[in-house]
């Protein structure tokens, strides 16, 4: 069967695609990973009645008895264990299964009785509920009307005015009661289905101001959806966009991509994707099929592309899947890395301990490209220098004969050498041709590359760091590098948001002002959040900036 028909779903016991229907829905509203093959309980293979009594030889048994101990007893665990398996073997043998009652120990007995005798059988503890009917309590009454303020109240505000009113038997409500109350309640405006992707599906198609479309690649799957008012408001007038990922939104641990257009220094939503790994990959792991993620977000990027989007600068972390994915859809786009989330990675790799390995990734004849006076045979192992002299020592470099060890930890370890370090790359990362430097010197693209290049090797080579220099030059400053944070790449524009945090201040509304709320909620529950909270939000916003409402309009 074909793995991108929607209404199909994998069984890991069949190892197949089943319809959607052959799939049990559990109290959490995610369908079961088994179909319902593999669903029904075993049947008896006996139904006639058993009337036989019989003593047996215990040396004759297929299964091995415990003997007596030094002090003349029985080992009681070894018997058990024995007796549990002759029981099994009964039954396998000759269908009739067997449930234990009782055991005596003195006297060496164990009680067993039939599964399918009628009178032995445990009477089950009743499942059905208490039957629910119109309360005709005052407090009923007077609280029904809280019902038309479940989707703009939280459950705190619910009790607080339920204490604050003082009805009768108001001290006999606690806050957990109230919780419940507002989620059932509440769950009526955003709950369509016991499937939580189905029902995300009938809420997406009940809203006719977005779009939304499932996507397929490997073992992952996207639900992805797009704000159709913001979409064609913005085509002309915006030329940076940003795009980052958040996960902890839903109990099905679906990451949540979201595409923000910059719109006077604040971020208006495009779009939003829900992606996951729904079956295991072919090594029987839950894990992503190489290439599945940047597919993905390919598709979901290339309606944006077709609507009409042509950004000059598109703001990202360094994820390598969303790289390569803006890529393909805008080949001449220049993309920029997050100024806080690169700092953040050069801060995480000087706290860490553990050992690097970037100088069997470093060879300083490309770096000589970019910086004339670098020492060739300074830390860079033999084998990764340029054949001739520098390979067999046979240079002047001063280096040629120190001994490199390849893995070990980066040498700087005071505070104030780390930043120095991340003063020095913020200079260079805010570096542009239309910026003049410190002597009002106006540089191009290449030069500011290569005088920033120089300065750290420089700086590095006087404090003796090597394996400093070389995890910098193979991360952040080789050209392939250099390209994606760099914002003097682009030497006729300047972008305006220096960092992705539009997204990440649009990830924290939705968590601390809504999903706090929920107990790990299902999908359909965040992207109603999304539709009736954030989104109008973002209309609104954007509607005051575009008219230069400044004063009225919030950021993100």
């Amino acid at each position: 069967m074909a793995a991108n028909e929607p209404n199909q779903l994998w069984c890991s016991r069949c190892t197949n695609f089943r319809d959607w229907a052959s799939f049990e829905t559990n109290k959490l509203g995610q369908k079961r990973k088994l179909c319902n093959r593999h669903e029904k309980k075993r049947e008896l293979k006996q139904t006639l009645r058993l009337d036989i009594k019989r003593v047996f030889n215990v040396d004759n048994l297929p299964v091995g008895f415990a003997s007596l101990d030094d002090d003349s007893t029985t080992d009681r665990a070894a018997t058990t264990n024995a007796v549990s398996e002759l029981v099994e073997i009964i039954w396998k043998k000759g269908g009739f299964r067997f449930r234990h009652r009782t055991t005596n120990q003195e006297k060496c007995s164990y009680m067993y009785f039939c599964f399918q005798d009628a009178q032995r059988t445990r009477n089950r503890q009743s499942a059905t509920y208490l039957s629910q009917a119109v309360c005709r309590s005052p407090a009923f009454r007077k609280c029904i009307g809280i019902r038309a303020r479940t989707a703009i109240s939280t459950p705190a505000e619910t009790y607080r005015d339920l204490q604050a009113a003082q009805l009768p038997g108001w001290d006999l409500v606690t806050s957990h009661q109230v919780y419940y109350q507002w989620q059932q309640l509440n769950s009526k405006i955003w709950h369509r289905d016991q499937d939580a992707l189905r029902s995300a599906q009938i809420l997406l198609s009940d809203h006719q101001e977005c779009t939304s479309l499932m996507h397929f690649s490997g073992n992952m799957r996207t639900r992805a959806f797009y704000i159709s008012d913001s979409i064609k408001t913005l085509v002309p007038r915006v030329k940076e966009l940003a795009i980052d990922a958040t996960f902890g939104t839903n109990n099905m641990g679906m990451h949540l991509f979201a595409v923000l257009a910059e719109v006077d220094g604040t971020g208006i939503s495009l779009a939003y994707c829900f992606m996951d790994v729904f079956k295991d990959n072919s090594k029987g792991v839950r894990q992503a099929d190489p290439g599945a993620t940047t597919s993905l977000l390919e598709q979901f990027l290339r309606p944006l592309c077709a609507a009409g989007f042509n950004p000059i600068f598109f703001g990202t972390d360094k994820d390598l899947s969303e790289i390569a994915a803006i890529r393909q859809i805008w080949p001449e786009t220049t993309i920029q890395l997050c100024y806080w989330h690169a700092r953040r990675a050069i801060r995480m790799k000087f706290a860490s301990s553990r050992k690097i390995n970037t100088q069997d990734a470093y060879k300083p004849s490309e770096a000589q490209k970019a910086i004339p006076d670098l020492e060739i045979c300074w830390g860079s192992l033999p084998t990764r220098r340029p054949d001739g002299n520098h390979r067999y020592g046979r240079c002047d470099c001063q280096s040629r004969l120190t001994n490199i060890t390849p893995q070990s930890r980066i040498e700087i370890a005071s505070g104030d050498e780390q930043n120095t370090v991340l003063d020095i790359f913020s200079r260079h990362f805010s570096s542009h041709p239309l910026i003049p430097d410190q002597n009002g010197i106006y540089r191009s693209a290449e030069r500011i590359y290569r005088d920033c290049a120089a300065e750290m090797y420089d700086w590095c080579r006087s404090k003796g760091y090597f394996r400093l220099w070389s995890y910098l030059w193979v991360n952040w400053y080789q050209p392939d590098q250099w390209y994606l944070w760099a914002r003097s790449i682009n030497e006729k524009k300047i972008p305006i948001p220096k960092t992705t945090m539009v997204v990440e201040s649009h990830w924290r509304k939705i968590k601390h002002d809504y999903l706090h709320r929920f107990n790990r909620p299902r999908i359909d529950l965040v992207i109603w959040v999304l539709l009736s909270r954030l989104v109008p939000n973002a209309m609104a916003r954007m509607q005051t900036l575009l008219q230069c409402n400044h004063c009225q309009a919030t950021a993100s």
